[in-house]
């Protein structure tokens, strides 16, 4: 009796190794690609401008995007503006390779002209080349632009009058001094 209940003993612990030697597996199999799979980030996700724009003109707004691949690997970049920027954002560089743990600045400009708010993403897409797996992240921007007056030339209209008044202020001066030297010399 007793040897069979050893013999049940050992064949129950083996079979409790081999089940768990299986969960051990199944664990170990999630866990290692999520280790590896692509990630995407940027050091500037939403953008607030404002700016004044006068009427029949372009109001013309530099502006970046910080582009961060910390993947073990270089990955595939590619930008797009979308929303209200579709039309009026010019890229420095639409598609390039990143290497990994490189960051890169990514320049850009708005071109607005009429007042008004606009808002709209920058779209950046990491591509993992060996795999084509995408994941997108998205720079939001918001821009503000309000109409001002155009500035008339009354700063360069009080300055000449300044200067005239100035030179004409020098001219009465020497002319006084002038006029007390010859009554003193007589």
């Amino acid at each position: 009796m007793i040897n069979i209940l050893l013999k049940n003993y050992n064949k129950m612990k083996k079979e409790i190794i081999s089940i768990n030697l299986v969960f051990v597996f199944l664990f170990l199999s999630m866990i290692i690609p999520l280790a590896s799979a692509l990630t995407a980030s940027i050091s500037n996700p939403r953008v607030v401008l404002y700016g004044n724009i006068t009427a029949g003109e372009t109001l013309t707004i530099n502006n970046n995007v910080i582009v961060n691949n910390d993947n073990d690997y270089d990955v595939l970049i590619n930008i797009s503006p979308s929303g209200d920027w579709k039309d009026r954002v010019i890229l420095e560089e639409e598609s390039f390779l990143l290497k990994q743990g490189e960051d890169k600045e990514v320049n850009y400009i708005i071109n607005i002209d009429e007042e008004g708010y606009y808002r709209g993403d920058i779209i950046i897409t990491f591509i993992e080349e060996e795999t084509k797996t995408q994941l997108s992240i998205a720079q939001d921007v918001e821009v503000f632009a309000r109409q001002v007056e155009a500035k008339s030339n009354s700063t360069s209209t009080y300055l000449i009058a300044g200067l005239l008044i100035a030179v004409i202020l020098v001219i009465i001066g020497v002319t006084v001094l002038n006029s007390k030297k010859s009554k003193r010399k007589k």
